[in-house]
Parts: C-alpha cells; structure tokens; sequence
C-alpha cells in the first residue's frame, strides 16, 4: 500500500492479531499503529447510510449497522485521504483510506464481530466486487493498432 495497490479487510478489527513462527499474537489498537500510525477502528456500533459516494461506487449498499468503524476524526487529525461509502457523520464503514506515506489504499469493509448482524455473503460480494469494480479497477483497453497478434506458445517457439 506504501507503494500503491489496494489492501482490504473484511472481519473484526484489522491488524488485530498476526501470527508469529505458527502462535497468534495479539496486536489489539498496536496492529494498526505498526501499519497506519494511527488506531482508526474503534467498537462504536454505528448505524451507517449509504453516502453519495457509496451510492455511486456501490449501488446495491444499504444502511446497515457495523461494530468496528474507522472514525472519521481520527483519519482527519492525522492527515488521512478518505473516501467514506456509509457513515453517520462520525464513523464510517466501508470506507477506503490512505495514510501521509501511503499512494495505495486501505478498504475496511463491513467489519463487525460478536454475533452482530452484517450482510450475507452474497451482499457482501456483490457490494465488493461494484467497488473495486466501480472505484479502482484500471484496466484499459490496448490500441491494437501496430502490435503483433501471435499466441503465446508460438512467440516463445521463435526464440
């Protein structure tokens, strides 16, 4: 992510534990200092709505209540580019981020824990898949014009 790209979560609390030499460790808030510089998530449930964002990247996301938000005045006070897809003003979930250091992005998507109700899978694919879709896909299509059309096997043949 320092360098580009994208990394996405979708669980309980990113960065929470990590494995060392096959034992979990746990990281608890220090998983996401070691990573952002910052704790973002926190254990507020929060009632979110889709944002203007949300309804254009992701057109079948609903309200709903997620546990584990990113606060959005943590991201502000240290210097996050945000994009929230659901919030209620104060916390936000999905939303996408990048610290100061960072030309990539980090998606916390639907992240809840401890029996709270999230979407079913199929919802929640679906919603993934419109926002990579959607936001940060980059494909492009190539100008045929000038390239060689050969399938592969046979340019390696004239090696």
């Amino acid at each position: 992510m320092r360098d580009g790209g994208i990394g996405g979560f979708i669980g309980d609390y990113a960065f929470y534990y990590y494995w060392d030499k096959g034992a979990r460790v746990t990281a608890a808030g220090a998983g996401q200092q070691s990573v952002f510089g910052a704790t973002v998530t926190n254990a507020t449930v929060t009632a979110v709505t889709p944002t203007e964002l949300g309804e254009k990247y992701i057109p079948s996301l609903k309200k709903w209540s997620s546990n584990r938000p990113s606060g959005l005045a943590v991201l502000e006070q240290n210097d996050f580019a945000y994009e929230s897809y659901a919030d209620d003003g104060v916390n936000a979930d999905p939303i996408a981020y990048q610290a100061k250091d960072m030309k990539g992005w980090f998606i916390n998507f639907h992240t809840s824990c401890c029996g709270t109700a999230i979407p079913p899978n199929d919802q929640i694919a679906t919603e993934y898949a419109e926002l990579i879709s959607n936001r940060f896909a980059t494909a492009k299509s190539v100008e045929p014009t000038g390239k060689v059309s050969i399938v592969w096997g046979q340019l390696k043949s004239l090696r």
